[in-house]
């Protein structure tokens, strides 16, 4: 199987189902395993807690696979959604996609490292075209902590592909694509080592945004 990496053609080298090795044309190799996490190809979120009758499994919302997910609120507010099931932690890359449907949004994005179902805490890949920021946000308990941030144009109505490079030594790796564009961010934090996966949505009323999510790649 093939795919395109950062404009390279990757080769997945697969045995009894699992992905073990990936490499460019070249013989580059890319990354020693890909596991996927979530795709929400079994149209199933009940895994997941707090705001989850505000999401739903759509087909819409799919950038690989046929289903992602979507969030649509007639009400104006701030919706969550978060699991522990899936074990995340550092020493791994991760990538997540989103797309704000709606016109008007103050920040949504990813949530990786969650450390229980009743809070967001964890590294937070802030996207926020209320004020044309991307962030790396630390959550302890409710309170936000910036650790980079970045003025630069966020696009409505676009795919974000947003990426974390966890590193082992505390290194934390935000990268946003946009189009042609790419945007990195950087920061040292060791508060989290490891944890679940979540959503954000700061929406206005008859807003909606979508994220689809499927990939760890570990080192």
């Amino acid at each position: 199987m093939t795919t395109t990496i950062d404009d390279e053609e990757v080769w997945y080298i697969t045995i009894d189902g699992q992905t073990v090795q990936s490499v460019t044309a070249d013989g580059t190799q890319v990354f020693t395993s890909a596991t996927e996490i979530e795709s929400f190809e079994d149209e199933d979120i009940s895994e997941y807690a707090l705001d989850t009758a505000d999401f739903d499994v759509v087909t819409g919302a799919a950038v690989r696979g046929d289903y992602g997910l979507r969030l649509s609120s007639a009400v104006a507010g701030k919706w969550w959604i978060v699991t522990t099931d899936y074990a995340l932690s550092n020493g791994n890359r991760y990538r997540s996609y989103t797309t704000l449907s709606g016109s008007s949004i103050t920040h949504y994005g990813v949530v990786y490292g969650v450390q229980d179902e009743t809070s967001m805490d964890g590294y937070y890949l802030q996207i926020s075209p209320n004020d044309n920021y991307l962030r790396l946000i630390r959550i302890d308990d409710g309170a936000y902590t910036t650790l980079a941030e970045l003025l630069e144009n966020v696009y409505r109505f676009e795919l974000h592909d947003s990426r974390l490079d966890w590193g082992s030594d505390g290194s934390l790796t935000m990268r946003v694509i946009t189009g042609t564009d790419d945007r990195t961010l950087t920061a040292t934090d060791s508060t989290y080592t490891s944890g679940g996966v979540g959503w954000i949505a700061d929406l206005d009323a008859d807003d909606s945004t979508d994220f689809d999510f499927d990939v760890v790649d570990e080192r």
